[in-house]
């Protein structure tokens, strides 16, 4: 069985590019790395080695047709981070308010009815 050597620098590198991917900017990903309290020298590293590897992607492809950059939003990302598709459910007014108006005339009734044959009721009761 062999067992890996724990390596925060590995985790940053895939926290990096995770965070590129999502559009934050190269800059961005290290401050949060280097505010959640990783040392410096790992998350230099990381965003060095991934540097690398893009340059080496890069060399690699053939020559693109060039595009002009998108225009980025004051904050300088290029587009919002959408976290979740899933928007909850928002109740239907209309049925609540008829369901509710429903409950309330039925208390109405109710009352009504106690008050107009209180008599019967409590001869029921034996009172």
């Amino acid at each position: 069985m062999v067992v890996e050597k724990y390596s925060a620098e590995k985790d940053i590198r895939e926290g990096i590019k995770s965070a590129l991917s999502r559009g934050e900017t190269l800059k961005d990903a290290m401050q949060s790395f280097y505010n959640s309290g990783y040392k410096e020298e790992d998350v230099e590293n990381a965003a060095k080695s991934i540097q690398e590897a893009n340059l080496q992607k890069k060399a690699i492809k053939p020559q693109e047709k060039f595009s002009p950059p998108e225009e980025s939003k004051p904050n300088g990302r290029n587009s919002e981070q959408i976290i979740s598709k899933y928007e909850p459910k928002k109740p239907d007014n209309k049925i609540l308010i008829l369901i509710i108006s429903l409950i309330v005339l039925f208390l109405i009734g109710a009352t009504l009815a106690v008050f107009i044959f209180k008599d019967a009721i409590l001869k029921l009761i034996g009172l």
